[in-house]
């Protein structure tokens, strides 16, 4: 009986086509050329990037980034934060990821963090999800949460348009959040060609029909 081998889908490194933000070299995203809100409160270098809210609590820069246009995952405004971002053209079926850390000094405003694109915004970490056992220190002050994570997107129909990162206080710009990128990359996501696709139909067909065969042999 001959065996079918099913062809799954292949991920390939593209090469991303980059205005703004530059791809350096094949599946990574370089920030290079990136437009920020505040340089005092906003670094990247390669695939990696930090962004502060800043705060007025001691800390050496307040920020001055009105972030009243964007909302928390319950509904409420921003008030400052920062801001990263730069215009990405994407071939179709390509899937940008990348790795976040959201920490925070704050306890009872909901600062947040977020990724946007297309016009739509993903949120990442804020201050109801962080893990309160977290250690370190924001700008000189303590870490108070922390949460961490993961995002992929793939853009079936390509993309072309701006990339956002932002970091927002919330109610007050008493204490201070970040927001830490690493490993942004892209990759496309190939899909099986129709001659594939009917081969995985006929091969599941045979060894379905065989099967049958085989139960009614038993009986």
């Amino acid at each position: 009986m001959n065996k079918f081998k099913l062809l799954s889908s292949v991920v390939f490194v593209s090469q991303l086509l980059v205005s703004g933000i530059s791809n350096v070299s094949a599946g990574v995203i370089d920030l290079t050329g990136s437009t920020v809100s505040d340089s005092n409160l906003v670094s990247f270098v390669g695939n990696t990037a930090t962004l502060y809210t800043g705060d007025d609590s001691g800390a050496t820069y307040t920020s001055s980034f009105d972030t009243s246009g964007f909302t928390d995952g319950f509904g409420n405004p921003g008030t400052f934060g920062s801001e990263l971002s730069g215009n990405i053209n994407l071939a179709p079926h390509t899937e940008v990821s990348f790795d976040w850390t959201f920490s925070t000094t704050d306890t009872v405003a909901n600062d947040f963090s977020q990724v946007l694109f297309g016009g739509t915004s993903y949120q990442l970490g804020d201050v109801t999800t962080a893990n309160p056992s977290a250690t370190g220190s924001i700008l000189g002050e303590p870490v108070a949460g922390e949460i961490s994570g993961h995002f992929s997107h793939i853009f079936w129909s390509g993309y072309n348009g701006p990339l956002y990162f932002v970091v927002s206080n919330q109610f007050d710009n008493s204490y201070g959040s970040a927001l830490s990128i690493s490993g942004l990359q892209s990759a496309v996501v190939a899909v099986p060609e129709t001659e594939s696709w009917l081969m995985m139909v006929a091969g599941l067909a045979l060894l379905s029909a065989a099967q049958r065969r085989k139960s009614t042999g038993l009986n």
